[in-house]
């Protein structure tokens, strides 16, 4: 199974056949970003796929991204505070020498966007499977968890 990190991505997954027979589900949905998790067959799928594929089937606005996780998984861990909840993430900056105590964010985007400066879906995706690896949580748990969905 593989877990995808992307945005307005229900059209597509309901326009492939695949769907029937391996199966697509959304494990996390806010007006940001979307997880879904899939067979490996659908991910090898529309990894092949090319961009203009991918947009006539799924429309201008969606996209996906996958990672394995981040260069940063070896940097110094520990207890942070994230959506008023307790969880593993980083405590050093990566471009700081400097233990951070205290790390406290609203939400799983402000920390990985201001705290790691994360901005990017790629390295948002990176970084959020090496922290679901760290809190054996799957990534569409860890945005569950730790990105409060917005009205």
């Amino acid at each position: 199974m593989k877990e995808i990190l992307g945005n307005d991505l229900e059209q597509f997954f309901s326009t492939l056949d695949y769907l029937k027979e391996y199966g697509a589900i959304c494990t996390y949905k806010s007006n940001r970003y979307e997880v879904w998790l899939m067979d490996d067959k659908i991910f090898n799928m529309i990894s092949d796929m090319s961009e203009e594929e991918f947009v006539k089937l799924a429309g201008e606005n969606a996209w996906w991204r996958s990672s394995n996780g981040s260069v940063l998984y070896s940097l110094d861990k520990g207890e942070i505070t994230i959506n008023n909840q307790k969880m593993i993430g980083w405590i050093r900056k990566p471009w700081d020498e400097e233990i951070s105590k205290d790390i406290n964010y609203q939400s799983l985007s402000e920390y990985l966007c201001e705290f790691i400066g994360a901005s990017t879906p790629h390295n948002v995706v990176a970084c959020a499977m090496d922290l679901a690896k760290f809190n054996h949580l799957i990534m569409g748990g860890l945005f569950k968890k730790y990105e409060p969905v917005e009205d």
